[in-house]
């Protein structure tokens, strides 16, 4: 391997942070801002569930569930 510039080496990791799984999701189903969620509370998805429901709960979504 060449000692040349390898940027994965040094990645910017200013706006990362390591979040559980199931948060991970919810925040991606965040970002895609849906007008409706219509989940199921059922294990495992159950904290996804959860986490979508508080953070409409929150005003971070605006969505009906």
């Amino acid at each position: 391997m060449s000692k040349g510039n390898d940027s994965r080496k040094h990645q910017n990791t200013a706006n990362m942070r390591v979040v559980e799984g199931s948060y991970a999701v919810a925040h991606a189903v965040m970002c895609c801002r849906p007008d409706v969620i219509s989940a199921y509370p059922i294990t495992p998805q159950t904290h996804i569930v959860e986490n979508l429901s508080q953070m409409v709960a929150d005003g971070e979504l605006d969505s009906e569930s």
